[in-house]
């Protein structure tokens, strides 16, 4: 409903103002302007390592576990790049098995919860 009608968020994590902009430019801000979902069969912290070191990928963000053996992550790119490509090459070239890559939109809950996750990570 937020997204609907408000022009304008402010994200406050205890009291401190985290984030301040329209919807679309929170969720952009969060992986440049293309991120996709990514399901990998194997450990978390390989597939974080491959996606992360692969060349076009901004940014990676855990999700959670949805399914047994398997972990998924928010993976972004910049303008003009296909981020499932890179994503599929990094995977592939680390020998773990890509079980779903589909873009994605971020609802202005899941940018949220991303906002509040690396603030924390900051503060830790």
């Amino acid at each position: 409903e937020i997204q609907a009608v408000c022009s304008r968020v402010l994200v406050l994590n205890e009291g401190r103002l985290i984030a301040d902009n329209t919807p679309q430019e929170l969720a952009s801000l969060i992986h440049g302007t293309q991120s996709v979902s990514v399901r990998v069969l194997g450990g978390r912290a390989e597939a974080e390592s491959a996606l992360r070191a692969a060349p076009g990928i901004a940014g990676v963000d855990f999700m959670g576990q949805r399914e047994a053996g398997s972990h998924d992550f928010l993976v972004g790119g910049g303008a003009g790049r296909d981020v499932r490509a890179d994503a599929f090459r990094a995977l592939a070239t680390a020998g773990l098995a890509a079980l779903r890559i589909t873009g994605e939109e971020l609802s202005l809950e899941e940018t949220f919860h991303i906002l509040l996750r690396r603030d924390r990570e900051r503060g830790a």
